[in-house]
């Protein structure tokens, strides 16, 4: 087994465009067998999902790392500076050296509006790729509460008994996307727009992005089992608050490097009442976009 300091070199090497093939194979056989290197990976190589506009106050993820001091900050200052500047903000997870990076290419892979009102929809974990599956109603034209944020549908997060957050969730197949080639790094870019349903209560989003190698079934396996930081390649999420009075549509994004040998990955979107003493509301969803990008090292 490769020694913390071996293994935080290959990501290095990763990150920074310069692993060879060799490297990225043994990469991908310690992410698969390895926690320990997959904790590391989700720790330097996990960049941090970023918000939009409108006053959102942060919650814990369910990824979190302490800034540390590595071997390759001495050398990449600016790096470094831009690490501790988010690390004291949000106290999570950066990728160390992609301040240096260019995006080389993206990739549209889901511009979702639920403007088709016959859509499948399956409920609980999803069983297939490229469906939704989840606790939502079928598209409608909003109502007095909300009106769609794009074209003419959205979907209703309707409250679940028994389950403090209602979902949406998407496994999408990467299997057939365009390769990244062995100098460049691939990442998933997810956004979503929530709405609440009163405004005198505060609210809950979430989206959480998980990356497997294996297949659907596995993935479902993994995802269910108490070890899913264990056995995906990466796991991250990110829940914001919307305080009480703060009403409208609220757009965030998450956004994962996709370790090597990722084929699928799930998306899951889900939003709750903030305060378990308050009734539970329905949510709203619209407008959700996957978009893969492909990065190369700057000159």
């Amino acid at each position: 087994m490769k020694s913390e300091h071996e293994s935080l070199e290959l990501i290095r090497r990763h990150i920074d465009g310069e692993a060879s093939e060799a490297d990225q194979k043994e990469l991908q056989e310690q992410l698969r067998r390895d926690p320990a290197t997959r904790r590391l990976f989700a720790r330097y190589a996990n960049i941090d999902s970023t918000l939009g506009s409108g006053s959102i106050a942060l919650k814990e993820p369910v990824l979190r790392a302490k800034p540390m001091r590595i071997a390759w900050l001495s050398w990449r200052p600016l790096a470094a500076a831009a690490a501790g500047i988010v690390f004291g903000m949000f106290c999570t997870s950066v990728v160390f050296g992609y301040v240096a990076q260019s995006r080389a290419r993206s990739v549209t892979v889901l511009a979702e509006g639920f403007e088709d009102a016959e859509m499948p929809l399956d409920r609980d974990l999803p069983r297939r790729t490229e469906a939704w599956s989840g606790d939502f109603t079928r598209p409608h034209a909003g109502n007095e509460r909300a009106t769609p944020l794009e074209g003419s549908r959205l979907v209703t997060l309707p409250q679940t008994k028994g389950r403090r957050f209602s979902y949406a969730m998407r496994f999408v197949d990467l299997s057939t996307l365009p390769a990244s080639e062995v100098s460049q790094n691939r990442q998933i870019e997810v956004s979503a727009s929530f709405h609440g349903h009163e405004l005198g209560v505060a609210d809950l989003f979430q989206i959480r992005l998980a990356a497997f190698g294996g297949s659907l079934e596995e993935a479902r396996a993994i995802w269910l089992s108490p070890q899913l930081d264990e056995k995906a390649l990466l796991h991250v999420a990110r829940t914001v608050t919307i305080p009480a009075g703060e009403g409208g549509w609220k757009k965030l994004h998450a956004t994962m490097e996709l370790p090597p040998g990722t084929t699928l990955l799930l998306v899951s979107l889900a939003a709750a009442v903030a305060d378990n003493n308050v009734p539970k509301t329905p949510h709203y969803l619209d407008d959700v976009r996957i978009q893969l990008q492909t990065l190369r090292a700057a000159p």
